[in-house]
């Protein structure tokens, strides 16, 4: 595969390639995983049942052919692409600059004209991509900093002797070193380092789907 390099908005860069051939075979399975959380307990005689959670995973894997007359299955996970025997197809890799372990993330039928694009679909292994978003930043923000300027403004502003006033502060502080996770977790997050994310998302599936359309140019 060649691959080309890319220069995100966040001045990180990447690499993305393109495998195009004939589906020669097309195998779609799926999974259902049914689990069931802890129950709540109410009292020594009352429970209610933990929530049910029903997930379906999705596997498909295509034989291709290209124009050499050699065939080679591509295995597509966390998506699927409409596609049957005959069909041209383009699958998407993508990786971080200098990474060679390069992942499916996107797939064009050039022949149906339907596309799947989408980074996230990678989940865990994004994590190799490293991508710098703010996260410890935006955490150390929303925990320390908050403790810092809570226990000085009750250490200046409580009442009582100087003694009293530093272990009223210092509770504050710990109160808000161990609520500052849940709140970052809940909204910070997604404010900072999940909206960069996010950003940074849009931009890589945009050059993806750029570069599928450009892969399938040649069969118009």
């Amino acid at each position: 595969m060649d691959f080309k390099e890319f220069t995100l908005d966040n001045g990180q860069r990447i690499r993305l390639a393109t495998v195009t051939g004939t589906v020669v075979s097309a195998k779609t399975s799926r999974s259902v995983t049914v689990t069931q959380g802890d129950p709540l307990v109410l009292s020594k005689d009352v429970a209610l049942p933990g929530s049910i959670t029903t997930t379906v995973r999705t596997r498909q894997g295509l034989w291709l052919q290209d124009d050499r007359g050699q065939e080679r299955f591509y295995k597509l996970g966390g998506f699927e692409l409409p596609a049957r025997e005959g069909h041209d197809v383009s699958i998407l890799f993508g990786a971080p600059a200098g990474s060679s372990d390069a992942s499916i993330f996107g797939a064009m039928n050039h022949t149906s004209g339907d596309a799947v694009c989408d980074v996230m679909v990678l989940g865990t292994a994004l994590r190799a991509w490293r991508f710098q978003i703010g996260t410890v930043s935006s955490f150390l923000m929303w925990t320390l900093l908050p403790a810092l300027v809570i226990g000085l403004l009750v250490l200046m502003g409580a009442g009582g002797k100087f003694d009293q006033r530093l272990g009223y502060a210092v509770i504050s502080a710990i109160a808000c070193v161990i609520a500052g996770p849940i709140l970052w977790m809940l909204i910070g997050f997604n404010l900072g380092p999940g909206s960069r994310m996010n950003e940074l998302a849009s931009q890589i599936n945009q050059l993806g789907r750029t570069a599928l359309a450009q892969a399938g140019s040649h069969l118009a």
